[in-house]
């Protein structure tokens, strides 16, 4: 299910209780069994952000930084909920960014707020900083991170290469999002730092980008939305420098397991 569909709107006359604050998390590093449960669909809004370090230690300047997004968030979420709600939101956010002051980290760190959910990761790579609210939380550099400390044999740019020449490679956002939703056991290959912002029919299936990305009922980042339903329908993900798909941004290989969904 895309998230602009699963979206549900919670209108300044209807946003849902405050819940209990949440103990502080442990800033934690990423595994490959924590991502299934961290990508699946929740009740909206899951806000994500995602601040680049410096390391080894996260710094005041982190910080700082960090609660200038999660300025941003509250700004986002003022459209769609009420101020109460919005700060029960985003306090815990600010209060993980204090307590966080001090703590090895390396690349980056996202953290991961829902109702009644509260998530700091350790990124082993550099991400590029953004506040993403959808229905579901920003995974793509929690996958980055467990990628990174992987040992994928062969060149995936080779076998992109391959599999071209064979017939066996999708281009581009709307051929790799058909794919995706048609197919599984794919493999993924996603340009570091390529987001695309977008809305999509009511069938799912026909992406339409989205000049504001902060509008509500657009996608803010469908390529966080291509890598979870990659890895939710068996496939795998692998990352590739900027340029290397030269501006296709996205592309995916239909190994020989694959087959049709239906």
């Amino acid at each position: 299910m895309s998230k602009s569909h699963s979206r549900r709107l919670f209108l300044h006359g209807s946003a849902p209780a405050a819940r209990a604050v949440e103990p502080s998390p442990t800033l934690v590093d990423v595994t490959t069994h924590i991502l299934p449960s961290i990508q699946a669909e929740r009740e909206y809004p899951a806000v994500s952000v995602v601040l680049a370090t410096a390391g080894p230690r996260f710094s005041l300047d982190d910080r700082t930084r960090g609660e200038g997004l999660v300025s941003e968030a509250a700004r986002r979420l003022a459209y769609e909920l009420n101020p109460s709600a919005v700060e029960a939101m985003v306090d815990p956010l600010r209060r993980v960014l204090a307590e966080l002051v001090g703590a090895r980290v390396e690349g980056g760190v996202a953290l991961l707020r829902a109702v009644g959910e509260l998530y700091a990761f350790r990124l082993t790579v550099t991400p590029t900083e953004r506040v993403v609210i959808d229905p579901t939380f920003a995974t793509r550099d929690l996958v980055r991170s467990v990628a990174s400390s992987d040992r994928r044999p062969g060149d995936v740019l080779d076998q992109l290469a391959n599999a071209d020449r064979a017939g066996r490679a999708e281009r581009g956002i709307d051929a790799t999002w058909t794919a995706l939703q048609q197919s599984s056991y794919l493999h993924l290959i996603v340009e570091d730092g390529f987001a695309f912002a977008a809305y999509l029919a009511a069938d799912g299936t026909h992406v339409i980008p989205a000049a504001v990305p902060e509008t509500p009922s657009a996608t803010d980042d469908l390529v966080d939305e291509m890598i979870e339903l990659a890895m939710a329908k068996h496939g795998t993900v692998s990352f590739v420098a900027p340029g290397s798909l030269a501006g296709d941004g996205v592309a995916v290989i239909r190994n020989h397991r694959s087959h049709s969904a239906s």
